[in-house]
């Protein structure tokens, strides 16, 4: 049986471009990802599920580094559910074809722009800081216990999803093992307004360096703007004293409905985001250990003032009631 012209997939029609054989499945390419490298394709399989199930396929040189990290992002992924699942990979030509998952939701960078265009609700600091305390515990556990840098965080590649309500990290065609990493080509997978200022002068990946971009989205998501507009963490690069004084506020000044948020817990808040977008590596949290401590706290926090506000709520009913009782 050929290739079929096009698929249906949940109620849609989608045309069908060209097809890869890999590890004995078909999988039917419904668009291109990327115009660069690595090459990045949208796919679908007929079996798996009803409808189908969707993927991405990543082409990567077929080295015993990018196998190492292949390798190291399957397990990893069988249990951190803030990255893809990673499927598996295979031989494809003289190029290693990793299978991902698809991952169904809304990139931050549309949703952001949505909320722009004020068709979706802003990030609450409570929504924005429970998503993105999970989203920097899997991004910890891809340092601490596989030692692999994303390299390329920034908020078209998170993904925000509704069943469960999450952020997953996307597109690791940039990610490297840091053991074997020193540093990197300028534009290997860098975005310049999310990197951090010492990736951008050709230095490693870090951890430190992806806790700076992931600050930058996590700050993007509180304040619907970004960190030291507008050229985000080139900043770190400019000349002393041309950034304006105001490039960078604390989120509690400029984050939407600012007011309905405590100023003990935009304390934590502010700290937490601000800190993780130093310039200097050495003045961000040191592990991921802090980091994940410190979030956690925050998370303490806003679940007592979530209590409270339960509490006080309970009370005011029950005082209402009772009045009603005497009034008869």
């Amino acid at each position: 049986m050929g290739t079929p012209a096009k698929i249906r997939y949940r109620n849609k029609d989608y045309p069908v471009l060209d097809s890869m054989r890999l590890g004995g499945q078909t999988y039917l390419i419904l668009g291109r990802l990327s115009g660069g490298f690595p090459e990045r394709f949208w796919a679908y399989t007929r079996s798996g599920s009803r409808d189908g199930l969707m993927w991405t396929i990543h082409l990567l040189p077929d080295s015993k580094a990018t196998r190492t990290r292949l390798e190291a992002l399957r397990r990893i992924s069988e249990f951190n559910h803030n990255v893809p699942t990673l499927a598996g990979y295979y031989r494809y030509g003289d190029q290693l074809a990793a299978v991902c998952k698809w991952v169904h939701g809304i990139s931050v960078r549309d949703y952001l722009n949505a909320v722009e265009k004020r068709r979706r609700p802003a990030f609450s600091s409570f929504k924005a800081s429970q998503l993105f305390r999970k989203f920097a515990h899997g991004l910890c556990q891809l340092h601490s216990i596989k030692a692999v840098a994303h390299g390329d965080i920034k908020p078209e590649n998170v993904i925000l999803t509704s069943k469960p309500h999450q952020l997953v990290l996307v597109d690791f065609g940039s990610a490297w093992v840091l053991e074997q990493m020193a540093r990197r080509d300028r534009g290997d997978g860098e975005s310049p307004l999310y990197a951090a200022p010492e990736v951008l002068n050709g230095g490693r990946l870090t951890f430190a360096s992806d806790q700076f971009s992931a600050s930058m989205v996590y700050y993007e998501m509180l304040t619907n703007r970004m960190p030291y507009h507008p050229i985000g963490g080139q900043a770190g690069n400019a000349p002393a004293g041309t950034l304006p004084a105001d490039s960078l506020k604390p989120p509690s000044e400029i984050a939407p409905l600012a007011e309905k948020t405590p100023q003990r817990v935009w304390q934590i808040i502010d700290e937490i985001a601000l800190r993780g977008l130093e310039f200097p590596p050495r003045k961000r949290f040191r592990n991921g250990k802090e980091w994940r401590d410190r979030l956690d706290q925050l998370d303490l926090e806003m679940r007592t003032e979530t209590e409270l506000k339960t509490e006080n709520r309970l009370l005011v009913r029950l005082i209402e009631a009772t009045q009603r009782l005497f009034r008869r």
